[in-house]
Parts: C-alpha cells; sequence; structure tokens
C-alpha cells in the first residue's frame, strides 16, 4: 500500500503530526493546476493524507469517468472516500467550518 493511501480499517499512523481519518482522500487533479496545489496544500496543512490522481498523465477515459461521476470538468475534484465534496472552492469553504469539516473526515 502506498504511503499516502490511508487504510480504511486501521487509518494512519497517530505519529508525525498526522490525523486519524476512517478511508481515503482522492484528490483528482492536473500537473501544475494552481487550484490542485492549493487544496493540496489545505490537506497536507491539516495532516491528512490523500491520494492524488493526475488526470493528465492517464488516458481519456478517466477524465471521461471523473466529468461523469461529478459533472464538473474542471480539476481538482476532491473526494472523501466515496463522498464527492467538490473543488478547491468547496474544500475551502468546509475547512473554513471547523465542525462540518471534522463530521466529515471521520
Amino acid at each position: 500500500m502506498s504511503d499516502n493511501v490511508v487504510d480504511v480499517e486501521s487509518g494512519p499512523p497517530a505519529s508525525a503530526g498526522r490525523r486519524p481519518l476512517l478511508g481515503r482522500i482522492v484528490v483528482y487533479s492536473v500537473v501544475g493546476c494552481q487550484h490542485c496545489l492549493k487544496a493540496k496544500a489545505t490537506l497536507k496543512e491539516r495532516g491528512l493524507d490523500y491520494t492524488e490522481v493526475s488526470v493528465d498523465r492517464y488516458p481519456p477515459e478517466v477524465r471521461n469517468w471523473l466529468i461523469e461521476r461529478t459533472g464538473k470538468t474542471s480539476v481538482p475534484q476532491i473526494f472523501f472516500n466515496e463522498k464527492h465534496v467538490g473543488g478547491n472552492q468547496e474544500l475551502q469553504k468546509l475547512v473554513a467550518d471547523a465542525e462540518q469539516f471534522e463530521k466529515e473526515i471521520k
């Protein structure tokens, strides 16, 4: 298992400032995207591991699947487990509401 993938059952280690998470966060992005960089930095600042899928490095079917799943053509697109959070703007709004953010990451 990759270091940035969180085991659903055990979660990440409690050390190194990492927060326990009962699942995984996936960020679909493209290389050099400023909104993607901001979203990833926000998660990192909060000690949350994430898996990044750089859709520009995969066949078009991956981006097409993402568009079908989210209804969005922009990146980043962020998922907490199976729940689509949205893009960077939605993530920043969620983070600003500490109580709701805590509910979402558990």
